[in-house]
């Protein structure tokens, strides 16, 4: 028994001399050198960001170590019209000639006509795809009795654009001077 309790007296005696050379040669190595980050790679829903460190250790020998970061976000790219990958932007545009606004910096496109109260006045480009819709108005349906109520109409007027990613559609709405659509561009959900 006394034998065992000397050789882990010894054994503890040698690993915290172990350990305290150790720490006294962590307090020599150089702090870490770190590079700008940067892109490495990019596609529709990600992009890598990369970094390098490095130290030099007291045996003058340079350890660096790369720093990889992935990000997901579903519409952080798309194509532009050259086919390059471009960063997806929240901007609506008024089109050439003022008849519509549009939401082309992404990875879907979508057009508002100028006046609310036209058939197919939103349009959605998606995958190769069109599909078009319009408000017809606000109504009020009770799903015990299956019965509907047209509360407001949708009538003509000009849209207006508030802010980069927003159209403004006021005064659309009939029997309601305060009634208002308003679509906003958003990417990355």
């Amino acid at each position: 028994m006394r034998r065992i309790v000397v050789q882990l007296l010894v054994a503890l005696a040698v690993s915290l001399g172990t350990s305290t050379l150790g720490l006294a040669a962590l307090a020599t190595i150089t702090p870490a050198t770190e590079s700008p980050k940067r892109i490495v790679e990019k596609g529709l829903n990600h992009r890598v960001w990369e970094r390098l460190k490095s130290q030099t250790l007291p045996s003058g020998r340079i350890i660096t170590n790369k720093e990889s970061v992935y990000e997901l976000a579903s519409g952080m790219y798309y194509n532009d019209a050259n086919g390059q990958l471009a960063e997806s932007q929240e901007l609506i545009e008024i089109a050439q000639g003022g008849a519509s606004a549009v939401a082309s910096h992404g990875q879907h496109k979508v057009t508002f006509a100028n006046n609310l109260n036209t058939f197919g006045a939103i349009t959605l480009q998606v995958a190769g795809k069109t599909l078009r819709s319009h408000l017809l108005g606000l109504s009020y349906s009770d799903p015990s009795t299956g019965k509907s109520i047209l509360i407001a109409g949708v009538k003509d007027s000009i849209g207006e654009l508030i802010s980069p990613n927003q159209n403004h559609l006021s005064r659309r709405i009939q029997r309601s001077e305060c009634g208002r659509a308003l679509y906003v561009h958003k990417v990355w959900f």
